[in-house]
């Protein structure tokens, strides 16, 4: 599993936020990260499946 760092994303460590855009197709391997990530789509022309087959929900 890959692990992603807040230093390859982040400025600083200190930072509290930080913007990357990304190939949706590039980032499809299982990982974790050091750092909460809040994901939004834009665009979207196909079907999105998630892993559960439920109803994802934001709070």
């Amino acid at each position: 599993m890959n692990h992603l760092k807040i230093i390859t994303y982040f400025n600083s460590e200190l930072d509290k936020l930080a913007l990357y855009k990304s190939d949706p197709e590039g980032n499809s391997f299982e990982h974790n990260h050091e750092f909460d990530e809040l994901v939004i789509f834009e665009n979207i022309m196909s079907t999105i499946a998630n892993h559960t087959s439920k109803p994802s929900i934001m709070h």
